[in-house]
């Protein structure tokens, strides 16, 4: 949590490999008087890559789980890398509805220790 002028300020990482979408839903949260929201490319899942994205601060990861179109893998494989290094800080898998629906298939969602589907983010 940053404090800024006596207020807290809460910054939002948003991990996500479309740019238009995502951009537009990281400028509303923004608007909220104690968040911040930064919308950010999924990072190479190589060492330096990741030391680099796991060295900024953030108060909660916003998380994409079908990072699939630019890197190639899953919002949840990311989220295994940031625990490691930030334990303690809240992580958001998110995805639309449809595709968590293709994706589980009838079985049980793993990984997940909650699951709740909504129309839209914001």
């Amino acid at each position: 949590m940053t404090t800024t002028n006596k207020e807290s300020t809460y910054h939002i990482l948003y991990v996500d490999d479309e740019v238009d979408a995502p951009e537009r839903t990281a400028n509303r949260i923004s608007k909220a008087p104690s968040l911040t929201c930064e919308r950010v490319a999924p990072p190479v899942l190589d060492v330096k890559s990741l030391e680099a994205f796991l060295g900024e601060e953030t108060d909660l990861y916003l998380i994409d789980q079908d990072l699939g179109k630019e890197r190639g893998y899953l919002g949840s494989s990311l989220v295994g890398h940031i625990r490691s290094k930030h334990p303690d800080v809240p992580i958001v898998l998110i995805s639309r509805s449809f595709i968590l629906r293709q994706r589980l298939k009838g079985r049980v969602a793993r990984g997940f220790e909650r699951l709740h589907m909504v129309d839209d983010l914001v």
